[in-house]
């Protein structure tokens, strides 16, 4: 969409309204079809409207926009913040005041009276507004026809649009009155005799007079009808202001508070540099603006506030008008001394309310006779450039430019490899500053982000002297070792003169980024890809610094240029000349029309339009023809005389490099060798002055002198001394001669004389190539570049690359050198001729004079502006230390070590140092520099040993952590060993240590693992969980776990109690660890350790890892616990639950010991029901053990007694049924089957139930049993406690097969306790009637006491399998009712 519809307004709050800026941006949108649905995101409405702000304007926004930025809030938003910033609080009253005090101005029509007292009752809240503005209008008129014509009117009768009206028709009546009267006076005039007309007295002749009055020629001044009017200038009646002749604008304190005095006609363009003055206003240097159209001098509020608010304000009735009619505030006056080249008056300055910059008034003009020169321009060659301007607007836009005939195209050598290198390190302090570059370069399309590329340079910020930041991409390193380089020769002289010959003026055309207006094709914007902090940028367009770029950049412009007569594009300049003015416009609008058509652009203000002369390789050309430029050998031919033997070698060096093309010379410089001898007394005289001179015509003549050939060599040399800089440009012929082509020297300024060394030498290099910039630039083979500072040449190395870390100025010398095809050589001192140039510099001498160079500089163009001054400082020092510049200078001053520092890089470091003091600095050494009174490493400031706690404590008021601290310190200082200065400052602040981190974990550090079980145990507490505490007991050995819950307390004594438990199974331990809980550090249980002989350890306070084996398994355990609470629906089942968990745990593997903690305490694992799966083979017994055990079981049976008793299955018996322990009943059965040796199950013959007896508790039965009648001793009632409970027959199941095995039966031992009952009844048919077999030993012909039985609901350990198979046989029948309630012991065991 093309935006043509008007011009938008730059708009300066200082100068208009917002209100009325709005209203005309709103319809600018409006007109140009730019709204809400277009531009929904209001990206284009928010960029349009700060385009159009001016620069204090925008910063107002931005501050108002503050802590967001400005460019990121929506367009809507910044209108709001904008209304509530400029509009102020309206007051009803306040309004209907400034509208009643309206009046009309002279200037304003009756029409513009009515507009503008309209606007004044926006806020008035008028209940009648058309009464109240024709009232007003009325009252508020100036004086005169109009005024006292609708006074007459009736005051019914008139309305405000009648009363507009007919002041409009007496105004115009009066204009064409007057403008009838003029006319006819200048009709006499013209046709009147002017010999008459000098004699003539008549009517005619009074009416051409002025009126004295008001200064109208129709009436003379006794007619005039303002005679008694009072002059508002000198308060005096009988004329108005504008014919008053008091000129009283010298002294404000004469003038009238309603004077002339009081308009301040200040008209400012935004891109309008002011003229200034810097005025000693009370002993404060204050720089004012020079405004002829103020009356007075006036200063802001701010100003007023910041600098003189000790001196008391005087009050003034002077009323301050602008330019635009507008009331300024004024807030007072106040008389003080200014003083301006010498001269001090005092002067009444007003302070005026939200005012700008200050100024100097007509007041201050005609006080210090200040002269305002005019400037008288060629106006017709102005006119002409004007139209240049409007007729070519692309050319001229100021925008970066785009090259669209072709794309440039990068060759590279064959066979390369690509080269890519990492990002350098930046500093933080800049970080943010390369961002805002590369985000304006991306967004001027020069840079574009890319992922991936095959090559990659590094970069180098420069600081520039403003703060911001140039991006250097360093392709020294990278890409220019591998670029075929054009050759494309520069013109000669013959040809330059050929196609200029003739002209009259010179107009010179300057590129605007002449580079970056050429596009790079898509492979070569592969190769110039750069790496950053922020990843990779690929430039888009030629960039500078490429070795190939000058040759193409002259080749494109040759083509472009190319068939125009008297144009000539030399190096970066178009040069254009004609014969006469004509022919010179037409070919610059040639020229012009070129370029635009080319997309390419210009910069206007390095622009020059019709020189006298230009200057190229030592020649001058202008409208008289070719000449050699007097700057080739001014630096021999003006050089100063030796005062000593010291400057006299000098000289005679240079002479004797050159001795060979000067014929005699030994008799030429025989007077000047006397000097040099031995005990000759120096004395120059005539005939040393004679031979000097001669030799110097001869040194600057066609003799030694040669011409320039761009195919031979070119050599610079070049050398600093401590007052000057010297070059000599030389060339190098086929046969290995060299001649001069030029000599050049300058004296250093006062702030170059403070460089270091190798910044002077430097700087001798800059100077060099800048003097003979048009014979080194853009040559395809490189010139040598000589110098005798041996440092430099690994820092200005054309394939070192440009330094990351140095002065700030040698960084932008390296990169003012990249642009240059050279080699740097090294040579002696003594050997440099160019050191007598330097000591004897011209004094008057332009440091940044182009020289035989011309004006034409494409490197020092595109590199911005390399100025030798520190001023940079200045930025840099104001923002990184809180002190001033001028304390830093002073300590520095007062600081020995530092004043030895400066004193090495001024005048160069010794090759060893050896003071310790002094070796960090050496270290360094070629990243510093003195600049404007401060020591400097690279772009950091070394701060004295005075103020290094100050500094530090400063950058340490926040308390960031150390590595925030270094890297922001590392940014703005150094001195030697800050990082250590740092590490002890926040190591030892209190308040650091208070927020301290913990420290890094140190690696594990395990227990040493004990020699046995339960030699080391380890204590802690779980819980509460559920209401209750565990205390965990865990085995360092074997991993063994005892989990104990505490049911009341968790008290000493209740630990002490669990541990006497514990040992009763395990023993005593040897040591006990725990954590510092009360149980464990109480009296109680220190006396329990010392009495039992345990080591009591004790872990760090809240440092649970050091216990970490309770640790550990207080989370098994917790883990274990909360399952059963899950699982469970009863306090007794979650302890069942529970005891499962620790059996299943104690029986699985332990990670650590690769054996579950069963086999490590007991030698097995835990039998479980798992193993009937798949049982295990028991383990064969020690022979010994068994031995030992058959031999104590015989000596037991043998000393117990008894006889032997056996009964057969189906013989008739008696068995005891017992009640309670002590009674029991004889009961008739029948024997079923014989368990082992000792024990046999009966069906009784009454119940039909099967019991298990002891042959102990059965007797034979002689009789017969009937079933019906039951035969008793003890009759027992059915109710006795201790009956069996009747079972069907049916019910009773079938044994199990390994219970009626007779081979599987084991022998059981004898047992006293009460009756054992079979828990299922079972039929006696199914009787096993098996025989048993006798045993032939010795020990199975007696009885096998039984020392433990297996009781009914209760396992207890078992001295035989035979009662293990009673209790399968146990397990396998149902059980009987009882009052308990019923338990699966299946699920655990």
């Amino acid at each position: 969409m093309s935006l043509s519809c008007g011009p938008l307004p730059i708009f300066n709050h200082e100068l208009q309204s917002w209100k009325i800026f709005k209203t005309r941006i709103t319809q600018w949108f409006i007109a140009n079809d730019i709204n809400a649905s277009n531009d929904a995101a209001g990206v284009k409405r928010r960029a349009i409207l700060l385009s159009a702000f001016a620069d204090g304007t925008f910063k107002l926004a931005s501050d108002l926009a503050v802590p967001k930025d400005l460019q990121q809030i929506p367009f809507e938003d910044i209108l709001t913040i904008l209304d509530t910033h400029f509009t102020p609080k309206q007051v009803g009253f306040s309004e209907r005041h400034n509208f009643y005090a309206a009046t009309q101005q002279p200037t304003e029509s009756p029409s513009q009276w009515a507009a503008r007292l309209r606007g004044l009752t926006v806020h008035c809240q008028f209940s009648n507004v058309e009464e109240a503005l024709r009232d007003r209008f009325i009252m508020g008129m100036l004086p005169g026809v109009e005024k006292e014509k609708l006074y007459t009117q009736d005051i019914s009768g008139i309305t405000l649009s009648k009363a507009v009206e007919l002041a409009e028709n007496v105004r115009s009546a009066r204009a064409i009155a007057a403008s009838a009267a003029a006319t006819t006076t200048v009709v006499t005039d013209a046709t009147t005799d002017q010999l008459y007309k000098i004699g003539q007295d008549s009517k005619c002749a009074r009416s051409r007079q002025k009126c004295a009055v008001c200064g109208y020629t129709s009436h003379s001044a006794s007619e005039c009808r303002f005679a008694n009017y009072r002059c508002k200038k000198c308060n005096m009646k009988g004329h108005l202001r504008r014919m008053c002749k008091k000129v009283n604008y010298v002294n404000t304190s004469e003038v009238g508070e309603d004077s002339d005095d009081g308009k301040i006609f200040n008209i400012r363009s935004v891109r309008g540099e002011p003229l200034v003055e810097t005025v000693t206003v009370n002993g404060i240097d204050l720089e004012f603006q020079i405004d002829s159209g103020s009356a007075v001098t006036v200063i802001s509020e701010r100003t007023y506030k910041l600098h003189f608010h000790d001196i008391p304000l005087s009050f003034t009735k002077k009323k301050l008008v602008s330019y635009t009619g507008e009331v300024l505030g004024c807030a007072g006056r106040v008389q003080m001394s200014l003083q301006w080249r010498g001269k001090t008056c005092m002067l009444d300055v007003y302070v005026v309310r939200n005012g700008g910059p200050p100024l100097l008034g007509r007041d201050f003009i005609a006080r210090f006779e200040l002269q305002l020169t005019p400037i008288h321009y060629c106006k017709q060659i102005q006119n002409e450039i004007e139209t240049l301007h409007i007729r070519y607007p692309q050319v001229f836009s100021g925008e970066l430019g785009c090259f669209n005939k072709y794309e440039i195209k990068l060759t590279l050598k064959e066979n390369v490899k690509p080269l890519f290198f990492k990002a350098r390190p930046i500093a933080f302090a800049l970080r943010d500053k390369i961002d805002s570059e590369l985000k304006r370069l991306v967004d001027l399309g020069v840079l574009r982000p890319v992922s991936y590329s095959e090559y990659a340079s590094p970069i180098v910020p420069v600081l520039k002297r403003d703060g911001s930041v140039r991006i250097c991409a360093d392709y020294s390193v990278s890409l220019n070792k591998q670029l075929v380089i054009d050759q494309y020769p520069l013109p000669t002289v013959n040809e330059l003169f050929s196609k200029l010959h003739g002209g009259q003026y010179f107009t010179k055309l300057d590129l605007s980024m002449a580079y970056n207006q050429f596009c790079l094709n898509e492979e070569s914007q592969k190769l110039t890809c750069i790496n950053t902090h922020r990843g990779l940028f690929s430039y888009t367009r030629l960039v500078f610094g490429l070795a190939s770029a000058p040759a193409i950049f002259q080749r494109a412009m040759e083509y472009v240029l190319a068939g125009l007569n008297g144009v000539h594009f030399l190096l970066d300049d178009i040069l254009i000349t004609g014969k006469d003015d004509a022919e010179h416009l037409d070919r610059l609008h040639q020229v012009l029309q070129r370029l635009q058509d080319a997309g390419l652009t210009l910069q206007k203000n390095k622009c020059s339009f019709f020189k006298d002369e230009i200057s190229y390789l030592g020649y001058v050309i202008n409208r008289n023809g070719l000449k050699k430029s007097p700057e080739k050998v001014k630096a021999i031919l003006e050089a100063p005389i030796p005062t000593n033997v010291n400057q006299l070698q000098s000289f005679l060096g240079l002479v004797n490099y050159y001795r060979g093309f000067v014929p005699n010379a030994s008799s030429i410089l025989s007077p000047l060798y006397q000097l040099l001898k031995k005990g000759i007394k120096w004395k120059w005289s005539k005939v040393e002055n004679e031979a000097f001179d001669n030799i110097r015509k001869i040194l600057s003549s066609e003799q030694v002198l040669t011409h320039f050939n761009p195919n031979e060599t070119i050599i610079l040399t070049v050398d600093a001394s401590p007052n000057g800089l010297g070059a000599i440009l030389s060339q190098k012929n086929s046969a290995g001669i060299e001649k001069p082509l030029s000599f050049a020297s300058r004296t250093l300024n006062n702030a170059e004389k403070r460089y270091s060394q190798i910044q002077k030498e430097a700087t001798a290099i800059v100077f060099g190539v800048r003097r003979f910039h048009q014979y080194l630039y853009g040559r395809s083979t490189p010139f040598i570049l000589r110098t005798d500072h041996k440092p430099l040449l690994s820092i200005f190395g054309p394939y070192k690359g440009i330094p990351e870390v140095s002065a700030n100025r040698l960084q932008r010398y390296a990169l003012f050198l990249s642009g240059y095809n050279y080699t740097i050589e090294y040579v002696k001192s003594s050997d440099n001729r160019a050191d007598y140039l330097s000591r004897f510099s011209l004094p008057d001498a332009d440091a940044s004079s182009g020289g035989t160079g011309g004006d034409s500089n494409a490197g020092y163009t595109e590199t911005a502006d390399i100025d030798d001054r520190a001023a940079y400082v200045n930025f840099v020092v104001k923002g990184a230390i809180p002190i001033t510049l001028q304390a830093l200078r002073d300590a520095i001053n007062k600081d020995r070590i530092m004043k030895k520092v400066i004193h090495y890089v001024l005048e160069g470091w010794p090759k060893k140092v050896n003071d310790p003091e002094i070796k960090p600095y050496s270290l360094c050494k070629l990243e510093l520099s003195y600049e404007n009174g401060c020591l400097m490493r690279g772009h950091k400031i070394v701060i004295p040993g005075s103020l290094r706690d100050r500094v530090i404590s400063e950058l340490h008021t926040s308390h960031m952590g150390i590595v925030k601290t270094k890297a922001e310190a590392r940014s703005r200082f150094w001195f030697p060993g800050i990082d250590g200065v740092l590490e002890r400052m926040i190591g030892s602040c209190e308040i650091c240590m208070q927020l301290r981190a913990a420290p890094p974990r140190v690696h594990i550090s395990p227990w040493k693992y004990p020699a046995d079980p339960f030699r080391r145990i380890h204590l802690d507490f779980l819980g509460p969980i559920n209401g209750h505490m565990y205390l965990v007991i865990v085995d360092a050995y074997s991993k063994w776990v005892e989990v104990c819950r505490m049911n009341t307390t968790c008290a000493s004594i209740a630990v002490i109690d669990k541990l006497y438990e514990f040992m009763s199974r395990f023993g005593l331990p040897e040591t006990i660890v725990t954590d510092n809980g009360t149980s464990f550090c109480s009296r109680e249980f220190l006396d329990f350790c010392h009495l039992n002989g345990i080591t009591h350890i004790t872990s760090p306070a809240y440092h649970p890892a050091s216990n970490g084996q309770a640790e550990s398994y207080v989370k098994v355990i917790k883990r274990g616990i909360k399952s059963s609470l899950l699982s469970s629906n009863n306090v007794r089942e979650c302890n069942l639950n529970l005891l499962k968990y620790i059996f299943d745990y104690r029986n699985s593997v332990h990670s650590t010991t690769g054996l579950s903690p069963a086999q490590i305490v007991f030698g097995r694992k835990l039998r479980s029901r798992l193993d009937i799966l798949k049982p295990a083979p028991s383990p064969p017994l020690s022979s010994s053990l068994a031995k030992t055990v058959r031999s104590k079981q015989c000596s037991q049976v043998k000393s117990h007694g008894g006889k032997e008793k056996m009964f057969l299955p189906g013989q008739y018996v008696l068995y005891k049924k017992y009640s309670n322990k002590n009674k029991f009943n004889w009961c008739k059965g029948v024997i079923i089957q014989k368990l082992g040796k000792i024990i046999y199950l009966i069906r009784d013959s009454l119940l039909n139930t099967v019991v298990k007896k002891h042959v102990n508790q059965i007797i034979l039965y002689k009789g017969t049993i009937n079933a019906s009648r039951p035969w008793e001793l003890d009759i027992l009632s059915p109710d006795t406690p201790g009956s069996s409970v009747s079972t069907p027959a049916s019910c009773v199941p079938i044994l199990p097969p390994d219970l009626q095995c007779h081979d599987k039966v084991r022998e059981l031992g004898e047992g006293d306790g009460h009756e054992d009952r079979i828990l299922t009844p079972m039929p006696a048919a199914e009787t096993s009637n098996e025989n048993l077999t006798n045993s032939n030993d010795s020990c199975r012909q007696s009885r096998s006491p039984s020392h433990i039985t297996v009781t009914q609901g209760v396992r207890r350990p078992k001295s035989s399998d035979d009662e293990e198979e009673v209790s399968r046989a146990q397990e396998y029948q149902a059980p009987l009712k009882r009052n308990r309630p019923k338990v699966d012991y299946k699920k655990f065991f």
